[in-house]
Parts: structure tokens; C-alpha cells; sequence
């Protein structure tokens, strides 16, 4: 288990990774901040399904990570 997956599992989070306002998944973001992504595929690849990377952190996530600093996007339910 990955310290997220623990780290989401032992507390109540408030909302998920996917509809919080630090959280960002769009391939041209993930392509400039992993330029070596190229030589993996695109940031547009099905693989990578709808990670993306959390501002606050700075970190690579899953969207349906979560943690106590959620901040609810507008227009995304959480």
C-alpha cells in the first residue's frame, strides 16, 4: 500500500482528488512537468486514466486520492 492509499484510508477526507482546485490532470500540464513522458507515451495516453498532479504537494496522484486540504473546485462534486 502507498503512503496515499494509507494516508487517504486513515482519515476522513472531505472530498476526493479529482474535484479539488489544487489538482490538475490535463495532458499538456502532466508533458511539461514530465518531460521524459515522451519517451513513455503522451500525457494523453489511456494508461495513465485520469492522474494528474497536486499543486499543493507536488505530487503525481490518482484523482480518487484524497486528504484533508481538499478544496472544492467549483463545478466538480467531491
Amino acid at each position: 500500500m502507498t503512503f496515499w492509499q494509507r494516508f487517504a484510508s486513515t482519515r476522513a477526507v472531505p472530498g476526493r482528488c479529482g474535484a479539488c482546485l489544487y489538482f490538475d490532470n490535463e495532458p499538456a500540464t502532466l508533458e511539461a512537468n514530465f518531460a521524459a513522458m515522451v519517451t513513455m507515451g503522451s500525457g494523453f495516453a489511456s494508461v495513465r486514466s485520469r492522474d494528474g498532479i497536486c499543486a499543493l504537494r507536488g505530487v503525481y496522484l490518482s484523482d480518487s486520492a484524497g486528504c484533508g486540504s481538499f478544496n472544492q473546485r467549483p463545478g466538480k462534486q467531491g
